[in-house]
């Protein structure tokens, strides 16, 4: 199973709570507390930390999830922190992009941030092969703030 062996995989991330089992957008609404296909992690590693406590205080953000070779095991020395951060979708994505690039100006690691509306995500998380429907599946929620 997944969420066992993300829990048991040393390194990055420790195991906080298991989510209940469900998929989709409904997990990524306001509210929608914890929902996720592996357990929700709480972040060990200080930069991931830091970056998780900048990003919630600059974007106010409810949920952030982390994916790539950080959150998928083949991580490399110099790996980039890869981080999903749904978004109400009366807000402009785009332009909370660039501030949370801003937010995290300074730390000792390179970032990749994707900042999308829920309505986005909504239309594309199910799509067959795509990054979205990876990061869907098998994704590390590090922050839910509910």
């Amino acid at each position: 199973m997944a969420a066992a062996r993300k829990a048991a995989r040393p390194g990055k991330v420790s195991a906080e709570r298991p989510a209940p089992s469900c998929a989709g957008p409904a997990r990524l609404k306001a509210g929608a507390g914890p929902c996720h296909a592996v357990w929700l992690q709480k972040p060990v590693d200080p930069i991931l930390a830091e970056a998780v406590g900048r990003l919630v205080g600059a974007l106010r953000a409810r949920r952030i999830v982390l994916f790539g070779s950080r959150a998928w095991g083949s991580v490399a020395a110099d790996a980039d922190y890869d981080l999903l951060v749904p978004v109400d979708d009366s807000t402009n994505p785009r332009l909370l992009e660039a501030e949370a690039y801003r937010a995290l100006a300074g730390l000792p690691a390179s970032f990749d941030v994707l900042v999308r509306s829920v309505e986005w995500w909504s239309d594309w998380w199910d799509t067959p092969f795509s990054l979205e429907r990876r990061i869907e599946t098998e994704g590390v929620t590090v922050h839910d703030g509910g």
